[in-house]
């Protein structure tokens, strides 16, 4: 009981330490990933994080191949974007989901490809701001960038 509790405690105040966005109440480890992915925005660019907070209202997980969106005020991310590399990683795709949120919220209709350039152009300026980030995101942004501009 009082294990239950103390999870209870802690996931309820660790979704108030960011304002408006709500964690889905899942795993422990799953809310403190999610809670220091959004200190490392927070911590590395105050714009991206008052983007965030503006369009972002709720985190959630789910089951699918790539982290989405749902509606026009949720991330949803997925399991392995959760648990496998590093919390900048994690940190990179909030950001990059909430631009995804930005066009939903204003409307804004672009061809996909274009859109994804933007978001992943986004996430490699979010993730330039940090200090020895891991080389491979960098990289990654770059080659989604590529290939979106292919289409």
């Amino acid at each position: 009981m009082v294990k239950r509790l103390l999870v209870l405690l802690f996931i309820l105040s660790s979704t108030n330490l960011f304002g408006q966005i709500k964690i889905a109440p899942v795993e422990f480890l799953w809310v403190k990933r999610v809670d220091s992915a959004l200190n490392i925005i927070k911590t590395y660019d105050k714009s991206v994080y008052d983007t965030l907070t503006k369009y972002c209202t709720n985190i959630g997980f789910w089951n699918g191949k790539y982290s989405s969106i749902d509606g026009n005020s949720e991330i949803l991310i997925t399991k392995n974007d959760v648990l496998l590399g590093p919390i900048n990683n994690l940190a990179a795709v909030i950001v990059h989901e909430s631009k995804h949120l930005q066009y939903v919220n204003n409307n804004i209709n672009v061809k996909i490809a274009e859109e994804e350039i933007d978001c992943f152009s986004y996430e490699k300026s979010f993730l330039l701001k940090i200090p020895n980030v891991e080389l491979w995101l960098i990289n990654n942004t770059e080659k989604e960038i590529k290939r979106f501009q292919g289409n």
